[in-house]
């Protein structure tokens, strides 16, 4: 019975060694950086229904390319701004991450043909290790021109990335 125990042991140790870590456990995530926070070109993918959003949808976005890195925002129709992240892994593989995503605005941004309002956002996903990876918000409303510190988080694991942008008056950059 020692013979096995020992066994079993020696096979557990051996296949976790091989194994590496579980995909998608945050505990081997090293660090969450933030890249190129600015003004952003996106190409927009699709806009599906959101019913969790003020506006009912969220948009879906192409790679952003940034055009100004900046943190002062002209509150205008039209601008896209954010940043990339990478997710900081020494896991070499093409491995996923749970990660959280939350913004939080100045003040409560409420539809006015719905009546729906909120003061921050946040929602799930998963992103690869060790890449870029692009998020951000676009003013296509009058109501989500919220001047102010507009607080961006990505949270993956134990790890928090924070990048304020400062919504200031339009044509004031």
């Amino acid at each position: 019975m020692k013979h096995m125990t020992i066994l079993f042991c020696l096979i557990t140790a051996v296949s976790m060694t091989f194994a590496g870590p579980r995909k998608g456990n945050p505990a081997v995530v090293l660090a969450v950086e933030i890249v190129e926070p600015g003004i952003y070109q996106r190409k927009l993918v699709k806009s599906p229904q959101d019913e969790s959003t003020v506006a009912g949808k969220v948009d879906v976005v192409k790679k952003g390319q940034v055009i100004t890195v900046t943190d002062s925002i002209p509150a205008e129709i039209g601008v896209s701004f954010g940043f990339k992240y990478i997710i900081k892994s020494d896991d070499k593989r093409e491995t996923k991450y749970p990660v959280k995503y939350r913004v939080v605005y100045p003040s409560a941004m409420t539809n006015p043909q719905t009546g729906k309002s909120e003061s921050e956002w946040e929602f799930s996903t998963f992103s690869s290790a060790n890449k870029e990876v692009y998020t951000g918000f676009g003013f296509s409303e009058d109501y989500e021109l919220i001047q102010g510190d507009w607080v961006f988080e990505v949270i993956s694991g134990n790890h928090v990335a924070k990048q304020v942008f400062h919504v200031i008056e339009g044509n004031q950059r």
